[in-house]
């Protein structure tokens, strides 16, 4: 809290200032030295501020590299520019089809539901920590990894790390309902059309960039080898071509993520786009798992994972989750049902050395932010979902920023951290929780906000709303920079 940050400088000035003079004194007396106006005014005052200073300048240092590695500078919701550009508007996405796999649940629609009744995670009957203690994870207790490894091997056969297998398992179904979505959605493509060229009638191959395409992006944890990585696009490729999606009209592209900034840096990307800029339809994936001994390894080493006396560690998880997105000025279908809208995307960077009450406030603001620009009013939000998780530190924080937000909300029942039963999902989370959020906007016929506090440096809060809603609102497309948006709030 605010208050118990500054007594905490004031303890630090203390016991600086105590320290210099303990050791001035002692020497002036152990050397039987009288030292004059001049060496009391250099010894008792300027040194002691010199070492502040010196202290001062190191953490501020420190925080500043800290952001840094996170991705996490004051930036706009396009992931680039700088707090003095000129606003960047957003054009909105229609969330088509989404889908999710995780530890508490398979089905996007169902974790909708059931947000605030998900299986909290337990203990894992293997995993054990340093000590020897079974550690508490939210995994996929019936995970069948081996058609995946099967189909995967039986092409280069190089054997997968169980943290690698399980994630590309978990995408495997995520990916099939995303691909045949896309199949059905697209529109049919003409084999020929006819054309007068030069007085004759000639049959002419259409393009499969004339009807639309779909770009498909799927995000791996960063320690995934190169040559698996190829092995991932091939069998995405192959995949996707079962599902009926034509190979002309696709096309495919195996990244890396670190963290859920890159991730959120992407979506914000593509609403800042012109929609000439990018493909008409945008296929995201992402997977991940921690549950494994190497993955259990890695959290334990960085000294992050949940344990005894380590509330604020993380709880190891695994999921895959996934978008299809496509462009608002896109044709549709003839009586195609709407689909919930990815109207805006705000992002934040986020000092991780302030108090609690601060760091609520300015997430609140953050949401606050996202409604002004969607022009929703806080009555007509029908729930906020978090990726807070079992950290005291998130969840206050996500819990009072939401309050604060939108404070006629039911706690227990409109107020949702999916982490808490997800466990840690790195870069998946951000799709995790727009799928989710799309689910429940589709449900509730009312607008949804997503708030993202897992990262140390860094907020996003996203507004998803109806299709209906969206074409009655044009101010959703205007950037929260001429709205009005709080301070350091980048749209």
């Amino acid at each position: 809290m605010r208050g118990s940050g500054v007594w905490r400088a004031v303890l630090v000035v203390a016991l600086v200032f105590a320290a210099v003079w303990a050791c001035v004194i002692a020497w002036w007396r152990l050397g039987e030295v009288t030292p004059g106006a001049g060496g009391i005014l250099v010894w008792l005052l300027l040194v002691p501020v010199a070492i502040l200073s010196a202290l001062w300048g190191v953490a501020r240092i420190r925080r500043r590299r800290a952001m840094a590695e996170s991705g996490s500078d004051d930036s706009t919701a396009t992931g680039d520019s700088e707090p003095g550009d000129p606003p960047v508007a957003q054009q909105p996405l229609e969330i088509l089809s989404a889908a999710a796999s995780l530890g508490c649940g398979s089905d996007a629609a169902m974790l909708a539901r059931m947000l605030a009744e998900l299986p909290r995670p337990r203990l894992h009957p293997t995993l054990r920590d340093r000590d020897g203690l079974p550690v508490l994870a939210a995994f996929s207790a019936e995970l069948d990894t081996g058609p995946t490894e099967a189909r995967l091997r039986s092409g280069s056969g190089r054997r997968l790390g169980e943290e690698h297998l399980r994630a590309l398992a978990l995408l495997e179904p995520v990916a099939l309902d995303l691909f045949d979505a896309a199949a059905r959605l697209l529109p049919p493509l003409p084999e020929v059309e006819e054309r007068v060229i030069a007085g004759l009638r000639r049959s002419v191959a259409v393009q499969p960039r004339d009807s639309g395409g779909v770009h498909v992006v799927a995000m791996l944890p960063q320690d995934f080898p190169q040559a698996l990585r190829g092995d991932c696009d091939a069998w995405l490729r192959e995949l996707a071509t079962e599902c009926g999606l034509d190979p002309r009209r696709s096309t495919f592209e195996v990244v890396v993520e670190q963290d859920a900034g890159g991730v959120w840096r992407r979506i914000g990307k593509l609403l800042g786009e012109e929609p000439e800029q990018r493909a008409d339809w945008q296929l995201l994936l992402a997977a991940a798992s921690s549950i494994g001994e190497r993955g259990l390894h890695a959290l334990a080493a960085g000294g992050r994972l949940a344990r005894s006396g380590s509330p604020e560690g993380l709880v190891p998880g695994e999921g895959a989750a996934g978008l299809l997105l496509r462009s608002g000025a896109a044709a549709r279908a003839a009586g195609e049902q709407q689909a919930p809208v990815l109207a805006g995307l705000h992002t934040s960077a986020f000092d991780p050395t302030i108090s609690a009450r601060r760091a609520a406030r300015e997430s609140g603001d953050l949401l606050a932010a996202a409604m002004e620009a969607g022009a929703v009013s806080r009555d007509d939000v029908a729930m906020v979902i978090s990726d807070a998780d079992q950290r005291p530190s998130r969840s206050v924080e996500a819990a009072v920023a939401a309050s604060a937000a939108c404070p006629e909300l039911d706690p227990a029942a409109a107020i949702c951290a999916l982490g808490v039963a997800s466990g840690h999902l790195g870069h998946v989370a951000p799709l995790a929780l727009l799928a989710i959020a799309a689910e429940r906007t589709r449900d509730a016929a009312a607008p949804v906000l997503a708030l993202s506090v897992d990262a140390p440096s860094a907020r996003a809060a996203a507004l998803l709303r109806s299709a209906a809603a969206e074409a009655l609102s044009e101010p959703s497309r205007t950037p929260a920079n001429e709205t009005g948006a709080a301070p350091g709030v980048a749209a």
